[in-house]
């Protein structure tokens, strides 16, 4: 943490990191923990409908701690292009299973390979892609898997003409699901957050319709800011191996076809969740979008009935504003950031004074005390008082980089 400047506002623990990356080293070394991980793995993937990948079969009876006895299953690395077209392989079809089977595994199995590097992923001359060396292998954590199928629930609901008010309502959605995976501290802003939150499901569903991306910097500068120093989104150990698996897979991917984007091969994924979340049957399903067409849904007759509540609630209210007995909060990035500036220039200006009276001191020669020491004191609060004009100076840099339009 020392040496990790945290400028992206994220705060990681390379504690975990390290604990997490030492527990699958050396499970990696227990040869039969690797063969019941080859198994597990063959096994999810079947159960979610992949057939176009091979897991090498594991021979039990000539495998020990020590030793690993796998099926010979010649292949073709998916680097080797002259070998691939030589073959008469498809790559775009290629590339794009390299995608799907690595989407299944993080949001399907929650199973996943950490180390699908060129000689550990290849094809075989059937076309099927093929998964070598199974000791380094991860799983999402139950919270980690229900807070990311959350937060795309709360990303892509409404679709891409969504109202303000379900957008915020998304907003919250989202904000709960960064809590839920161990992302977002329970202690942070969370009208910051949730502002940050409706700032990107409207980005996102303005890229969908065709419209301009907003200025971040624009929109949230001292919002973003504030997040930022507060450091309080958290960086799981589990997501290190999640993104380099992700690095590994995006870059073969791209040697195999140029025109590779694994977020578009990600969004049948995304719509397959968010249409499946909510629903138990085919029936329950029509039933929903029946009510939703006629306004007769669960959710709208509760709405419908709770209304007298809610204006009862907004009497009560207005009585209490009325009352003198309602408080509320509000928080001032500005004036928030005027007044740790004006703490460092008040910091700057009692060293000066200080350090300009020693050095009176010294030069009339009042006291016993050689004018020496006089000077050494001085000397010390003019370095002080230099150190606070830095910060000032780093302070003033750093506002002025989010009230900038543009990122440098």
């Amino acid at each position: 943490d020392k040496f990790d400047p945290k400028s992206d506002g994220a705060d990681r623990s390379y504690a975990d990191i390290y604990e997490e990356s030492s527990k699958l080293l050396y499970e990696e070394i227990d040869y039969t923990l690797e063969g019941k991980n080859c198994e597990r793995f063959a096994s999810s993937l079947k159960e979610a409908g992949v057939d176009y990948v091979k897991v090498p079969s594991v021979y039990w009876e000539a495998t020990t701690p020590r030793v690993l006895t796998l099926e010979f299953v010649p292949s073709l690395k998916l680097t080797d292009l002259e070998a691939v077209e030589a073959a008469g392989l498809d790559r775009q079809l290629l590339a794009k299973r390299a995608a799907d089977s690595f989407l299944t595994q993080v949001l399907k199995t929650g199973y996943f390979h950490c180390d699908p590097h060129p000689g550990n992923f290849c094809v075989n001359k059937e076309g099927q892609l093929v998964y070598y060396d199974c000791g380094m292998m991860n799983e999402l954590q139950p919270n980690v898997a229900a807070g990311f199928k959350e937060a795309c629930f709360a990303i892509f609901g409404g679709g891409p003409f969504i109202s303000d008010l379900q957008l915020a309502q998304n907003a919250k959605r989202l904000v709960n699901a960064l809590e839920m995976m161990g992302v977002l501290a329970k202690s942070a802003d969370r009208l910051a957050v949730e502002k940050l939150a409706r700032y990107f499901i409207r980005t996102f569903k303005d890229v969908q319709t065709g419209k301009a991306a907003g200025n971040i910097k624009q929109t949230l500068g001292a919002d973003l800011q504030a997040l930022t120093e507060q450091q309080v989104f958290r960086f799981p150990s589990t997501f290190t191996f999640i993104f380099r698996a992700f690095a590994s897979i995006d870059g073969i991917g791209k040697g195999l076809d140029k025109s590779y984007d694994l977020s578009k091969f990600a969004q049948p994924f995304i719509n397959e969740l968010t249409a499946t979340k909510e629903y138990n049957s085919d029936f329950e399903k029509w039933a929903d979008r029946f009510g939703a067409a006629t306004g007769l849904r669960q959710t709208d007759v509760e709405t419908a009935l709770t209304q007298p509540k809610k204006v009862a609630y907004l009497e009560q209210t207005l009585r209490s504003m009325e009352q003198g007995n309602l408080k509320i909060r509000v928080r001032s990035l500005e004036n928030e950031k005027a007044l740790s500036r004006l703490q460092l220039s008040t910091a700057l200006t009692n060293k000066l004074l200080v350090a300009s009276a020693l050095l009176n001191l010294g030069l009339s020669g009042v006291g016993r005390l050689p004018a020496t020491v006089w000077y050494a004191a001085a000397a010390v609060f003019g370095l002080q008082s230099a150190v606070a004009s830095l910060k000032i100076q780093m302070f003033d840099k750093k506002a002025a980089k989010y009230e900038s339009k543009e990122f440098n």
